[in-house]
């Protein structure tokens, strides 16, 4: 659809354009209006439309001259002027600016959609055209990056290159190169008890966070990413000279440093800066010399501290049944108390490692989870998929996020064991409202994101809904939502869409729509009412 902004000092006349024109069978889908053009303006930057419809004398700002301002910004906006003044001087002025049509007033609705029909026609091909384009290049650059990953793999790994144009062989030569190993810190024994859709989700992870923490995207023609093993990375930086090289290899090591610092379960080793492909070669066994002896001494560390820690598990089992009974009967003052007496003990005993803490915090979390099945409830009611609970806390990058992840896990089961003492569809309605109100302002929330963190069904926490309220989930989420533009629109003199945004509408025509079909009234009517409004 081709986005569309109405501006227009004439109530009637813009309510009329806005609502009574039939632009979706048009092509169009109108994103904003406004009633002068310095309001015009705030609102095309907002919602930055393909199109702006806009009368020429307006209070505040005068259409043309919005319309200079808006060439300014994007000369390639579609521009349709409308006047009730058959002025020479305004045509002229309005032609000199690129705008495309001239309507006179009164309008002729008919004479109005054939000209936007022709517009739609026109803006449609422009867009396709560019798309094509940019499409077209975005295959140039897809091929050239497969192309120079493929010539990575195989020359770090030694295998003959075949099918690869002289041309590009002879440019790699040129080029000097950085390898990093990136790898998850003690992946074999973390993956030991998981089955392959596990590993495969945890690769994904592993690789969608490098992408995230180390931002390698951001310089796609200089830095890439490669798939050795599960959960290994090749990280390639590489220039034309040597200093470029290392301002790359500098990019990722500062971002990994900033992203993965103390103590976390990512490793990442960096050979040195070589120049061509034998370069390349060299880079990456500096590299791969590097990561072999910071493994060696990970688990040398790993296998001295595990020496010397005869009664850890049984002195651990009596600190858990503490901790469960507080989960079964406490509260969440009583848990945290438990939990530091837990994590002193940690401390005590020297369980510092993160992959130490990783594997104490699973089995800590499979007890944890078999609690409810005591008063005949199960981990699936309460947590949906448990194993989603698990890879959250495998998938942690520090001993502390992983300790968190842990108490959460605690806090869950003791909110599950209250909400059976108090009576438990007022504690699941609890966590679906306060989940609502925090989360209103996301325009694509949805039953199932609010039913996942009350941990229970879509269709079951539909049901509750409708019994606490005798509404339906959109009705009340509707509610929340108009209730604090109601109080936006009272309280702070921000426009129309910024409360529109702020609430969770995108669209503040669609919002208009929905306050007053709750209020009785516009926003702007309301607003002026000091919110008098119709009960």
């Amino acid at each position: 659809m081709i986005k569309l902004v109405i501006v227009e000092d004439e109530d009637l006349l813009r309510e009329g354009l806005v609502h009574y024109v039939d632009w979706t069978s048009l092509g169009y889908e109108v994103v904003g209006e406004a009633a002068n053009g310095k309001d015009g303006l705030d609102i095309v930057r907002m919602t930055k439309p393909d199109i702006v419809i806009t009368d020429i004398r307006m209070p505040i700002m005068d259409g043309i001259t919005m319309t200079e301002l808006l060439k300014e910004q994007d000369e390639n906006i579609v521009v349709v002027i409308i006047s009730g003044y058959d002025d020479f001087g305004y045509a002229r002025r309005a032609l000199k600016l690129g705008v495309s049509e001239y309507i006179m007033k009164p309008i002729d609705i008919e004479l109005l959609k054939k000209t936007m029909e022709v517009l739609c026609k026109k803006i449609t091909l422009q867009y396709t055209k560019q798309n094509e384009l940019v499409k077209l290049k975005g295959y140039e650059q897809y091929n050239r990056q497969k192309l120079m990953e493929n010539a990575f793999n195989d020359i770090i790994q030694d295998i003959p290159m075949k099918g690869i144009n002289e041309n590009f062989l002879a440019e790699l030569e040129d080029l000097y190169f950085c390898i990093g190993i990136c790898e998850k810190e003690n992946f074999p024994i973390v993956s030991i008890d998981c089955d392959y859709l596990q590993l495969m989700e945890m690769d994904r992870q592993f690789e969608q966070r490098i992408y995230s923490q180390i931002h390698i995207n951001e310089h796609p023609e200089n830095v890439a990413c490669i798939k050795m093993n599960t959960c290994e990375r090749i990280l390639c930086m590489w220039g034309s000279r040597k200093e470029e090289a290392a301002s790359y290899a500098r990019f990722v090591l500062s971002n990994f440093q900033q992203n993965y610092s103390d103590a976390a379960s990512v490793t990442l080793s960096l050979g040195e800066i070589h120049k061509g492909k034998a370069g390349l070669r060299k880079s990456f066994s500096d590299a791969r010399n590097k990561h072999n002896e910071n493994y060696l001494i990970i688990w040398n560390n790993i296998i001295h501290e595990e020496s010397n820690k005869d009664n850890t598990l049984e002195y651990m089992n009596y600190i858990t049944d503490k901790l469960f009974e507080t989960i079964k009967a406490g509260d969440r003052k009583s848990i945290d108390l438990e939990f530091e007496k837990f994590e002193a003990e940690l401390n005590k005993n020297k369980i510092l490692s993160y992959i130490q803490t990783v594997l104490l915090a699973s089995n800590m979390l499979k007890e944890i989870m078999k609690l409810p099945e005591e008063i005949g409830g199960s981990s699936v009611e309460i947590f949906g998929d448990p194993m989603d609970f698990y890879m959250k806390i495998v998938t942690n990058t520090k001993r502390s996020e992983v300790l968190d992840c842990l108490k959460e896990a605690c806090y869950i089961v003791n909110d599950y064991f209250q909400d059976i003492h108090s009576g438990k569809l007022a504690g699941v309605f609890k966590r679906a409202v306060n989940y609502m109100q925090k989360e209103y302002t996301n325009e694509d929330l949805m039953l199932k994101d609010v039913a996942k963190n009350a941990f229970i069904s879509s269709s079951y926490l539909s049901v509750i809904i409708k019994k606490e309220t005798g509404k339906t989930f959109i009705e009340y989420l509707t509610d929340i939502r108009m209730e604090q533009a109601r109080i936006l629109l009272i309280e702070t003199n921000k426009k129309s869409y910024e409360i529109a945004e702020e609430c969770g509408f995108s669209n503040p025509t669609y919002f208009s729509t929905v306050f007053k079909g709750v209020y009785g009234v516009s926003p702007s009517v309301f607003r002026k009412n000091n919110g008098k409004c119709r009960e």
